[in-house]
């Protein structure tokens, strides 16, 4: 049996896949979710994972977080700044709702998670678990 020491190491291949994906759809209209890249910077340390989104024209009243175990789910409210009677001759920035979910590689200490949010970037520093760190073991 091959057991991985890097298990998230496949996801930087599953996000090129998403942002394949995502930039393959772009082409297809739609009214609400052109916003949909909710692209990230992830960062492993020793002891915790940061998470970095940029989200430009979304308050952070209109953000909502949840971490369960080692799952991080992120989803934004970009209002319609367009008003009812107006019409675009071209309109590339989305609104609507979205979400992004992310998978850590080991599970996060939920009440130690730190997020701060400015400028339209998210910053996420999610602290690994205690059981998910590793002990060393004496053996007599």
């Amino acid at each position: 049996m091959v057991q991985l020491r890097q298990p998230w190491i496949f996801q930087e291949l599953f996000n090129e896949m998403d942002r394949w994906a995502r930039g393959a759809s772009a082409s297809i209209p739609a009214a609400s979710s052109a916003y949909a890249n909710l692209e990230s910077n992830v960062q492993i340390h020793e002891n915790e994972a940061t998470v970095e989104l940029e989200l430009p024209g979304v308050r952070a009243e209109d953000l909502e977080v949840e971490v369960r175990a080692n799952r991080l789910r992120i989803r934004a409210k970009r209002d319609n700044d367009q008003g009812e009677q107006e019409r675009s001759l071209q309109r590339e920035r989305g609104f609507g709702d979205n979400s992004r979910e992310l998978r850590l590689p080991w599970a996060v200490q939920e009440d130690q998670v730190k997020a701060e949010f400015k400028d339209g970037l998210l910053q996420l520093t999610l602290p690994k678990a205690e059981a998910a760190k590793a002990r060393r073991i004496d053996v007599n």
